[in-house]
């Protein structure tokens, strides 16, 4: 966005790219509705901050993904490894209690993590194993 406005707001690629990540919790989650009913679902967030092994939560996309997933209905957990809020479970807490694990940061915590066969998994990062 830096380049847009130093470019007078003409840098088409930089939108573009900016609306496909903004876009993509919107995208997770209407994908998921054509499989489940969220309103009985419960789905656990593994990462709540803006990028791997940090715990700046500013602009994280996993937010909007848990508060997009409440406005369908869904039972939302939230854990991290390195940001702190009281309402985080522990990661094996989630992966126990969750119908559905998606993991919106890859923090190497999260690498070689066990999952139960029951819990769907989305993991567009490849940080996680299923046991």
């Amino acid at each position: 966005m830096q380049l847009a406005a130093f470019n007078g707001n003409n840098f088409l690629l930089g939108h573009a790219a900016m609306m496909i990540n903004e876009g993509l919790p919107n995208f997770i989650v209407e994908d998921l509705r054509k499989r489940h009913d969220l309103s009985k679902t419960k789905v656990g967030i593994l990462g709540m901050a803006f990028k791997a092994d940090i715990d700046d939560i500013r602009d994280s996309l996993s937010f909007k993904l848990g508060k997009v997933l409440r406005f369908h209905g869904a039972q939302v957990y939230y854990s991290d490894e390195f940001a702190k809020n009281p309402d985080f479970i522990t990661k094996e807490k989630l992966v126990e209690s969750s119908d559905i694990v998606i993991v919106g940061v890859p923090h190497s915590a999260y690498i070689g993590l066990s999952i139960p066969k029951r819990a769907e998994v989305i993991d567009l990062w490849g940080a996680t194993k299923r046991q």
